[in-house]
């Protein structure tokens, strides 16, 4: 595989990972940055930097110390007590998250569709289970055709939002620095973002580095990467500040504005966000499956099954009340890995 193939292709996944349908639906930038006004795009500045940081160190140190998941990066960088900490509360979380999509699924499929709730969730679970049985070329696969598909709909529809704005740009400019800020402390939620991604990707990260030799093509597609969702989450959020207060009325606030251009840009983005549910539901359970193979022995493929049945159950609790539960704990744990994993480098 060619350095430029490798760069794009580990540059895919790394958004993918990252994107998932918190991101692609506009509610985690809502939550995170847009809530804050003018200063959430400083928070969008520190976050991409931060991105760029972390996610070289991660690939250097999973080369350096030959990583074959997430846990043993956690391990060398928290140490015994603590990596045992992060490492289960990690564990429940990309459980967990795969248990979201697959509920979150069920409830597109109702919603959407008119289609039994079951049917979502076991759709969701099949495609995949047949993704990531091919392991890390399936992950590079899916994201190589969603992440595109996503960015160009998504760049497009923030394009025709500022062309069809009513008003000079310098008023648009206005309306963005003027922007109220309903929530304090930018800088915290900055942080926090930036960390739980992180932590997310890492899951990714480790073991594509034992599938993929070139650590010079990875570093690369962590900076395109990073680039690439510092310039999406800037354009997004500025679109999401020209439509409040309507915005804050829904659940999924790029759909509104998608609603303001036509029901394609509407119907086009209720794929994409499924998509970048299953790309996020792909990440998870690679990342879980991977340890679980190393850690127990267990064979690879059996495992993926094992956690996609086991998930299933949970998809009675609901999307919501998951979210609720899970998202809160792991932010601050997050947190306190970033300062380990950075701390780790350091010293090394």
């Amino acid at each position: 595989m060619k350095n430029k193939d490798v760069s794009l292709k580990a540059a895919a996944v790394f958004i993918g990972t990252i994107v998932g349908a918190g991101l692609a639906s506009g509610q985690e930038i809502l939550q995170f940055f847009t809530l804050y006004g003018f200063y959430g795009l400083f928070g969008i500045v520190i976050c991409g930097i931060l991105y760029i940081i972390t996610g070289l160190i991660t690939v250097k140190l999973s080369y350096k110390y030959k990583t074959y998941s997430y846990n043993e990066l956690i391990y060398l960088s928290c140490g015994r007590y603590f990596g045992w900490v992060v490492d289960v509360l990690t564990t429940v979380f990309f459980f967990g998250g795969a248990c979201i999509i697959l509920s979150g699924s069920g409830s597109i499929f109702l919603e959407s569709f008119k289609a039994p709730y079951i049917i979502g969730a076991i759709v969701m679970a099949v495609a995949t289970a047949a993704v990531v049985f091919n392991s890390t070329d399936g992950l590079i696969f899916i994201n190589s055709i969603i992440v595109p598909l996503m960015i160009t709909l998504i760049v497009t529809i923030c394009i025709l939002v500022f062309v069809e704005r009513p008003g000079s740009y310098h008023s648009m400019i206005i309306d963005i620095v003027n922007s109220p800020a309903f929530k304090k402390n930018w800088l915290w939620s900055s942080l926090l973002y930036s960390s739980f991604n992180m932590l997310s990707t890492t899951g990714v990260i480790s073991p594509m580095t034992r599938d993929i030799k070139d650590s010079k093509g990875m570093a690369n597609g962590i900076i395109i990467g990073s680039v690439c969702l510092f310039i999406l989450t800037l354009l997004m959020n500025i679109v999401l500040i020209l439509n409040e207060p309507n915005i804050f009325r829904f659940s999924i606030p790029m759909l509104f504005v998608a609603k303001t251009i036509g029901p394609v840009a509407t119907f086009l983005l209720s794929i994409i966000i499924w998509l970048e549910m299953f790309s996020t539901a792909v990440s998870d359970v690679y990342s879980l499956s991977k340890k679980i193979h190393h850690s127990f022995k267990i064979n690879y493929r059996f495992s993926i099954v094992l956690i996609l049945s086991a998930a299933l159950p949970f998809i009675k609790i609901g999307f919501e009340n998951l979210i609720k539960v899970l998202y809160p704990s792991y932010g601050f744990i997050s947190f306190i890995y970033i300062i380990c994993l950075i701390r780790l480098y350091l010293k090394k």
